[in-house]
C-alpha cells in the first residue's frame, strides 16, 4: 500500500516515556551549549526508533535540499538563479510527498478509466513506505524555504541548527506545524533546569494520557464497529456513531498535542497551540480557526494568500470589476483561492476522493455562510445574546464539522455517502434503548467511564473558553492539593485507561500523516 508507514516506539508507549525520561536528565547534566545538539540526537534517535528506518533517507533529502537552496538565495544575487533553487527545492520536497502518499490513488484513477474499456490490463500499486511525520515535516521545510525567499526569515547557517529545526523530535510524528521565527531562539538557546517549567510539562503530558487512554480508545470500538460495517448500523447509529467519532478524534488528537507540548515544554521549548476550544465556536470558520490551527494558517500563508495575490489573480479581479462591479471582484477571487485552500487542506489529509469531497464541504459551508450572511443578519440581530444562543449556535456548528467527518473516516466515498443517505432516510430512534446498541458501546460500565471523562472536558474547556488556565489554578494551589489531583489523574489513567496485556491501544490518528 502507497503511502503506509510501519510505526515503532509509540508516544503512548513504555520504552518512549523511558526514552524522554532519559533524554531530559542528560539535558539537563551536560554543559548548556551542548543542549540543541543533545535535541538533535535525540531527534534522530527517535526517528529510528519509531519508524521505519531507512526512510531517513527522505527527511535528510528534504533538510539538504531546502539547507542548500537558501544558502543559495542568500548568497546569489541574480534573480533568476535564487527563484531556481526555490522552484528546484519546492518541486523536490512536494514531489517526494506526492510520490509517496498519493501515486496509488493516481493508480487506483488510472485503472478506473481503464476499466472503462475492458481491456483487461491492471496497472497495479506501489509498495512505498513512508517517513513518520512526511506531511508535517514537509509543509515545515516549504514555510521555511518560502519565508526565507520572501525575505521574512534570515536562513539558518548551521546546516545542524537547520536539522533540528526540522526534525524535533516532539513535533515530528504529528505536528504541529512550527515557523522558524516561533523556534529557532528557543531551540538553540541554553535552557536552566526549573522546576515549575518541568512540572507544567508532566501535568500536560498526564493530561493527553487520559484524553487519549480514557476517552479516545473507549470511543474507538464503538465508532469501528459502526463504520466498519454501515449496511448493519443505520440511521440512528450512524448519528451517534459519527459523533462520537468527532469526540474521538478530539480527544486524540488534542490529546496528541498535550502529550507532545508537555514533553517539548519539559525541554523549556513552547511549540505554537493547535487547538483552542473549538467546540465553542459559533461558525464553521471559526471552529476551525481553533482546530488544527497551525495546519490551517499554513494553507492561508503559503497557498490562498499568494494565490490572491499573484498578477493572473489581480488581473482575473479587474476584468470581474469591469463587467460585474465591485463586489464580485472581491468575493468571486476570494472564494476561488478558498477553494484550493480547502482542496490542498482535503488532499493533504490523505490520497482519495472522500478527502478532496470532505475539503469541498467545508469550502461550501463557509461560502454559503458568507454569501447568506445578510439575509439572516436581521435575525440574528433580534436574538438575544445569551448562553442559550451561544449553545444553539456551537452545536450547528458542531453537527456541521460531524458531516464532513463522515467523510475522513468512512472506507471510501460511496459508504460515507451511503452512511449520510441513511441517517437522513433511516428513522430508527428505538435502536438507542436496545441491549445491541448498549452493548455495540462497551456496555453501562464503559458509558459511566466516557461521561465522566467528557465531563471533565467540558468542565475544563469552559474554563480555558473564559480566558483562564487550568494549571495555573492548580498551580496556585498548596503542594498537598496539587499533588492529590496529580495521584487522582494518576490513578484514575491506571484504573481506568485503555491499555495493558491483551489490549493494543492504536496510534495516534494523525500520527498516520
Amino acid at each position: 500500500m502507497q503511502g503506509r508507514m510501519e510505526i515503532g516506539m509509540t508516544l503512548i508507549s513504555v520504552e518512549f516515556i523511558v526514552f524522554f525520561i532519559a533524554a531530559l536528565i542528560v539535558y539537563y547534566i551536560i554543559p548548556k551549549s551542548g543542549q540543541w545538539i543533545l535535541l538533535l540526537l535525540a531527534s534522530l534517535a527517535f526517528f529510528l526508533l519509531a519508524g521505519t528506518p531507512y526512510t531517513i533517507v527522505y527527511l535528510l533529502a528534504s533538510i539538504i535540499s531546502v539547507y542548500l537552496a537558501c544558502r543559495i538565495i542568500e548568497k546569489q544575487e541574480n534573480r533568476k538563479k535564487k527563484k531556481a533553487a526555490f522552484i528546484a527545492a519546492v518541486i523536490l520536497n512536494i514531489g517526494m510527498l506526492a510520490a509517496l502518499k498519493y501515486t496509488d490513488f493516481l493508480l487506483e484513477n488510472v485503472q478506473g478509466l481503464i476499466n472503462l474499456f475492458d481491456t483487461g490490463i491492471s496497472v497495479g500499486t506501489t509498495k512505498w513506505i513512508a517517513s513518520i511525520g512526511i506531511s508535517f515535516y514537509t509543509l515545515q521545510v516549504i514555510g521555511y524555504l518560502c519565508d526565507v525567499y520572501w525575505g521574512i526569515s534570515t536562513p539558518q547557517r548551521n546546516p545542524f541548527k537547520f536539522a533540528l529545526f526540522i526534525s524535533y523530535f516532539p513535533g515530528l510524528t504529528s505536528g504541529p506545524i512550527s515557523r522558524y521565527s516561533q523556534l529557532s531562539d528557543q531551540l538553540y538557546a541554553k535552557h536552566s533546569f526549573d522546576y515549575e517549567t518541568v512540572a507544567f510539562g508532566f501535568q500536560r503530558i498526564l493530561w493527553g494520557f487520559a484524553k487519549k487512554l480514557i476517552i479516545a480508545e473507549r470511543l474507538a470500538p464503538f465508532v469501528n464497529t459502526v463504520y466498519g460495517d454501515p449496511g448493519a448500523h443505520q440511521g440512528a447509529y450512524v448519528w451517534f456513531g459519527t459523533i462520537a467519532f468527532v469526540l474521538q478524534l478530539y480527544a486524540d488528537f488534542s490529546g496528541n498535542m498535550d502529550i507532545i507540548s508537555g514533553v517539548s515544554e519539559c525541554f523549556g521549548i513552547t511549540l505554537p497551540a493547535n487547538f483552542k476550544t473549538p467546540f465553542f465556536s459559533r461558525t464553521v470558520q471559526e471552529f476551525w480557526q481553533r482546530w488544527h490551527i497551525t495546519l490551517g494558517t499554513w494553507f492561508k500563508d503559503y497557498v490562498m494568500f499568494p494565490i490572491l495575490k499573484s498578477n493572473a489573480w489581480t488581473k482575473t479581479g479587474k476584468k470581474l470589476k469591469a463587467k460585474f462591479g465591485k463586489k464580485a471582484a472581491r468575493m468571486i477571487p476570494a472564494f476561488l483561492g478558498m477553494l484550493f485552500l480547502w482542496v490542498g487542506i482535503g488532499l493533504w489529509h490523505g490520497g482519495g476522493w472522500k478527502y478532496i469531497v470532505q475539503g469541498c464541504w467545508f469550502w461550501l459551508v463557509i461560502v454559503t455562510g458568507q454569501l447568506t450572511a445578510p439575509l439572516f443578519g436581521g435575525i440574528k440581530g433580534k436574538m438575544k445574546e445569551g448562553v442559550f444562543w451561544h449553545l444553539f449556535q456551537s452545536i450547528r456548528t458542531g453537527l456541521i464539522f460531524a458531516v464532513g467527518l463522515v467523510f475522513f473516516r468512512a472506507d471510501n466515498l460511496t459508504s460515507a455517502f451511503g452512511m449520510l443517505k441513511s441517517a437522513l432516510t433511516v428513522f430508527n430512534p428505538e435502536v438507542l434503548f436496545s441491549g445491541s446498541f448498549m452493548e455495540t458501546l462497551g456496555g453501562w460500565a464503559n458509558l459511566r467511564v466516557i461521561s465522566a471523562g467528557l465531563l471533565l472536558l467540558i468542565f475544563v474547556g469552559v474554563y480555558q473558553y473564559r480566558g483562564h488556565s487550568v494549571r495555573e489554578w492548580v498551580g496556585r494551589k498548596n503542594i498537598v492539593f496539587r499533588w492529590i489531583l496529580y495521584y487522582i489523574l494518576i490513578f484514575s489513567i491506571l484504573f481506568w485507561g485503555m491499555y495493558g496485556s491483551g489490549y493494543n491501544p492504536a496510534d495516534f490518528i494523525y500520527g498516520g500523516f
